[in-house]
């Protein structure tokens, strides 16, 4: 497990990846001042928002527990903050940098972006258009830790971390749009442009205080929201009754390093347990046809048995022994797929480090499996020197991480036996 999070470290885009298949929340709280808020689901939510002592991660996850008080731990929570909890940085890529080295460019330059940051943080970014700049937001690991921690200790599962501001964007951007969040404590803005965020502003209110400051910033802000659609979110009955976040903005989100354990562990499981399902069935079948194989032998046996107790010519009772023996040849001489064996086989070769195996088929002897890998080119290479396949390549052309390789079993030749039985005349 643990050199799966080295592996996802250094390959974030893996994460990435996935989260276009299952990236969402079955529950969003949203954190406003001293008030934490559920967003529309009230199949969950026992009460409409509870105020907070302490902004601590301990008393927002007792507030959130006492939100949902049926809620269980396979529930999958998004926590709404305040823009104070996170940094924004803005840089211009060089074209040439591709989408899945997006985040590792960026990280490169941290100590320059942020140079008073020395512990480890987290990143959410999404590719800009070229020739734009490119907005990062950042995110303490410690503090996104204390959360995940102080939810999983009242029996909750904090699965995202998402930038308060964001919520406000509608399910469907065809525009730019341009959102201004306001709080006791901080301003917030930023413009959405296609799918990221082109502009971001953040500015604590203890900062207003200075007259000169206000004005340049009132001007600022003025200059900021200009020329697009604008959304003011600047009380707390803005935030009530808010619908699910839209899926577009989990671009943005932040998944604490035990939540992306947690799903790690999670995938595992469900492989296997597909994988044994799928071993199951196959077996069944398997036993199936081998009962109906002797039930229909043992008939034939039975037939044979009444033929030779009966006064037929010598000669011709041999003749239709040999027709039935030629009959049944093809059932008693079928190349047998091993399926478990290699279904186990694949088991062991393929780790989750790897990738993952989502469909299996094989038919006279060649196999084909679908699923996705960060290196699929290296699957393709452990399949071909394992000694009972051969033959591996790809299926179909390679979609990102998605991949689809066919091979065939060394020790199985359908072809033969086809021939044999089927035809004749090929041989």
């Amino acid at each position: 497990m643990r050199n799966y999070l080295k592996f996802l470290k250094k390959n974030p885009s893996l994460l990435k990846k996935r989260r276009k298949y299952n990236v969402s929340a079955d529950v969003c709280l949203i954190l406003h001042g001293n008030t934490l808020i559920p967003a529309c689901c009230e199949e969950l939510v026992a009460q409409h928002n509870q105020m907070l002592l302490n902004i601590t991660p301990d008393e927002i996850a007792q507030a959130a527990r006492l939100l949902l008080p049926s809620t269980t731990a396979q529930v999958r929570i998004a926590l709404a903050l305040s823009g104070k909890e996170f940094a924004a940085t803005s840089l211009t890529l060089p074209p040439t940098i591709a989408e899945t080295s997006l985040k590792n460019a960026v990280r490169l330059q941290l100590s320059t972006l942020l140079p008073s940051y020395t512990k480890p943080l987290l990143i959410a970014i999404r590719p800009q258009v070229k020739g734009k700049p490119t907005v990062a937001l950042w995110m303490p690991t410690q503090f996104a830790e204390e959360l995940f921690q102080a939810f999983e200790k009242v029996g909750l599962f904090l699965a995202y971390v998402l930038p308060r501001p964001l919520l406000a964007l509608p399910r469907t951007v065809t525009e730019v749009m341009q959102v201004y969040d306001e709080d006791e404590e901080s301003i917030s803005c930023f413009e959405w442009s296609g799918a990221a965020i082109e502009r971001w502003l953040y500015v604590p209110k203890a900062d207003c205080e200075d007259e000169e400051f206000k004005t340049q910033l009132t001007e600022i802000i003025s200059n900021f929201l200009e020329g697009a659609t604008q959304i003011t979110k600047n009380k707390l009955e803005d935030w009530e009754n808010l619908p699910m976040p839209s899926s577009i903005i989990y671009g943005y989100s932040f998944i604490p390093p035990s939540t992306l354990t947690r799903m790690i562990a999670l995938a595992r499981t469900k492989t296997r347990r597909n994988i044994i399902i799928v071993a199951a069935v196959v077996i069944l079948l398997i036993i199936g046809g081998v009962v109906a194989l002797k039930r229909y032998e043992y008939r034939l046996e039975r037939w044979l048995g009444q033929l030779q107790n009966r006064t037929l010519d010598v000669s011709r009772l041999r003749n239709e022994v040999d027709t039935i023996s030629q009959d049944i040849a093809p059932i008693k001489e079928f190349p047998r797929q091993e399926v478990v064996q290699i279904l186990q086989r694949l088991n062991s070769l393929i780790k989750p480090t790897e990738g993952w195996i989502t469909s299996f088929t094989i038919d006279k002897g060649e196999v084909e499996i679908k699923g996705f890998s960060p290196n699929p080119e290296r699957l393709v290479q452990m399949l071909g020197s394992e000694p009972m396949f051969e033959g591996a390549s790809f299926n179909q052309p390679r979609q990102g991480e998605n991949f689809s390789i066919r091979f065939k079993l060394r020790d199985l030749n359908i072809g033969e036996y086809w021939k044999k039985y089927f035809m004749p005349d090929q041989k």
